[in-house]
């Protein structure tokens, strides 16, 4: 092995940017170094799909503006088993993607998975239906979020009405990464311009 992980060549999801298991302790060892503290297994977890989710939202860098950039994944046992981002304006969002990416095999999986997302889903009618309403039509148990979305028809709203009909949600982590991410769209909507 040379001292190297090396992933399944067959998983649809493999990707040279992030390799999964070995990522999940290198997180935990900085935060041990850096600050002291040790996170928990969950915080740990979460902040490495949220990370990969980060990479895939920038991938809709100039497509998708005034909507934010969005990447989500769908994880089944510590195993993506589907990922999406918003990739255009006006076209499917990220967790509606992610959840349409899953192999037809793994479809029964759904409902017993984790949605990471890397902001807080919409709940309202645009050029798009509400990602609150895809996520409980497909029963998804779990919500894990890096940050809440400024525009205020959301804003919290997304995960309240996600806890009321029984979603377990868990965030924000990695706020500030999050934040970033969406920097152009929350100025614009904190000045009120496309």
């Amino acid at each position: 092995m040379n001292g190297t992980y090396q992933k399944e060549s067959s998983n649809k999801f493999s990707n040279e940017f992030f390799d999964f298991h070995i990522h999940l302790f290198e997180i935990q060892y900085k935060c041990i170094l850096n600050c002291g503290c040790a996170k928990t297994m969950d915080e740990v977890r979460a902040e490495k799909y949220l990370s990969y989710c980060f990479y895939l939202a920038r991938l809709g860098s100039g497509s998708v503006s005034p909507n934010p950039k969005v990447g989500a994944v769908l994880v089944y046992q510590d195993r993506i088993i589907g990922e999406g981002y918003h990739q255009q304006f006006g076209g499917p969002h990220a967790e509606v993607l992610a959840i349409d990416s899953v192999r037809p095999e793994d479809k029964h999986l759904i409902s017993q998975s984790t949605l990471i997302v890397s902001l807080e889903p919409c709940n309202h009618y645009g050029k798009t239906g509400p990602c609150t309403e895809f996520i409980l039509k497909n029963h998804i148990p779990e919500l894990v979020f890096s940050t809440l979305d400024p525009n205020p028809l959301m804003s919290g709203k997304s995960i309240n009405l996600l806890k009321a009909n029984g979603v377990n949600t868990s965030g924000p982590y990695l706020e500030q990464d999050g934040q970033e991410l969406i920097r152009e769209y929350s100025c614009g909507i904190k000045n009120l311009r496309p």
